[in-house]
């Protein structure tokens, strides 16, 4: 569970710093400041995750890889 966890973090962290870039380059800063905000808070909690756990490095990679994919083809697609 730890792993699905950490991986799921990762992956909606990755798509907050590409929703963050996406709202700047359109002028919403409310959506930037709350990206801003939830990227902070979910990295805080993966690292964490990975401090306490080294086998949890994994599926942080993937989910960093993942979110940026997706959040790379959402951006295309706009």
């Amino acid at each position: 569970m730890e792993y699905i966890a950490v991986f799921l973090g990762a992956f909606v962290a990755e798509l907050c710093a590409a929703g963050y870039t996406i709202a700047l380059t359109r002028g919403k800063v409310g959506i930037a400041v709350f990206c801003t905000a939830l990227l902070t808070l979910l990295s805080t909690g993966v690292l964490l995750g990975i401090v306490d756990n080294h086998n949890l490095i994994a599926p942080s990679v993937t989910g960093e890889v993942v979110g940026t994919v997706i959040a790379m083809r959402i951006a295309g697609k706009r």
